[in-house]
């Protein structure tokens, strides 16, 4: 018999949410599990935002005593304040390939977000503030996500499609070989706009006190912010609590920020891929996945660039491009050879023929859906 249970959000309860994905594709070469303590901490809402935003609820379909699905479903109102529209988000979507196990936890997060007022739900989406990992994979499934990105099985999109979700809003991941960048066109094109706008870039300092640093990002990606964007702009604690949370994953060497005189008014920021690392650790940090860890770094050959905000009045002034080199050099430097750059609104049209100019290879789609509520 199938059945939906709601999940109090226990240490017991959300070890077995986070569980099913582990089942799911236990068979799978090309998933990554995710770092079971940083998932745990994510979703009991340890310094995310995303929950304290509004009520949410954790959602598991059971066939017998089997778990068979899961979704996390809930209502972010600061950002229906924004927008005006009365939306609810999915997220942590698994499931094994079988329709009525989808429709199951489907219904119970629609009915939940009816009961909320919705009109729509939008998913997958990230269970947190940021949009690291948004959209569900719909084309590229020929290898692992990069550090932070989804990662589905190809029967998904059926699974979606086949209960009533639309196509809500495509976004691009672009690859490209360091070998191929254009490395002199970049130089003489950053240093001759650095001298003509009058700024410098220089790599972020995350030792000691961060807090200005972080009050300088969060400065410049609030004035660069898209007003259309269907995001909220972070704030100077977001920007904060996201930077001690991946302090692990971030290396200064390709986080840089752009000044005119003291204004901040460019950032840009890359991890390094440790997916690399993280596969071969199956989600758990034993004393030999930390020494795997942490001696394994300097092997990783990726990087995936996941923020790049420039403030209005300095745009088309080749600060992107200033920023670019100044990580390109250190990449190249530490033996990186291949980079990421992603996801890209398929509507942000100058930053995909940006990267396309650049030498990118768009490789990888990623889908959020829509469905009606009512």
């Amino acid at each position: 018999m199938l059945v939906v249970k709601t999940l109090e959000p226990t240490r017991k309860n959300l070890r077995a949410f986070i569980r099913l994905a582990y089942d799911v594709y236990r068979d799978d070469p090309y998933w990554v599990p995710p770092l079971v303590f940083d998932q745990m901490r994510t979703l009991r809402g340890i310094n995310n935002g995303l929950f304290e935003n509004g009520p949410h609820r954790f959602f598991m379909a059971y066939d017998g005593d089997k778990p068979v699905a899961r979704a996390l479903a809930g209502v972010d109102y600061k950002l229906v304040e924004r927008t005006g529209v009365k939306e609810g988000y999915l997220s942590l979507f698994e499931s094994y390939d079988n329709p009525a196990y989808a429709q199951a936890v489907f219904d119970a997060a629609a009915q939940y977000l009816r009961g909320l007022g919705m009109d729509i739900m939008i998913g997958p989406n990230p269970a947190t503030f940021d949009d690291f990992n948004k959209g569900m994979l719909v084309e590229g499934f020929d290898g692992s996500p990069v550090l932070f990105n989804a990662y589905n099985r190809p029967c998904y999109i059926a699974l979606f499609e086949n209960y009533g979700f639309t196509k809500y809003c495509d976004h691009y991941a672009y690859q490209m070989q360091l070998a191929d960048f254009d490395v002199d066109k970049y130089s003489e094109l950053a240093e001759r706009a650095a001298g003509r706008f009058g700024f410098t870039v220089r790599e972020i300092n995350l030792k000691g006190n961060i807090l200005p640093e972080m009050q300088d990002v969060a400065t410049c990606v609030a004035e660069a912010f898209p007003k259309d964007w269907n995001l909220l702009p972070p704030t100077t604690e977001d920007i904060y609590t996201e930077f001690k949370q991946m302090k692990s994953f971030v290396n200064p060497r390709y986080a840089v920020l752009a000044y005119a005189g003291n204004r901040p008014v460019g950032f840009a920021l890359a991890l390094p891929d440790y997916n690399q690392l993280i596969k071969k650790m199956r989600g758990r940090l034993t004393p030999a996945g930390i020494y795997h860890f942490v001696t394994g770094r300097k092997k990783i050959d990726q990087v995936r660039a996941v923020m790049q905000f420039v403030v209005p009045d300095y745009q088309n002034k080749a600060v992107n491009a200033a920023m670019i080199y100044h990580a390109y050099k250190n990449a190249l430097a530490d033996g990186i050879r291949w980079a990421e750059a992603s996801t890209i609104d398929e509507k942000n049209a100058q930053s995909n023929i940006t990267l396309e100019k650049a030498g990118f290879t768009r490789y990888r789609v990623y889908r959020q859906y829509v469905y009606k509520l009512r």
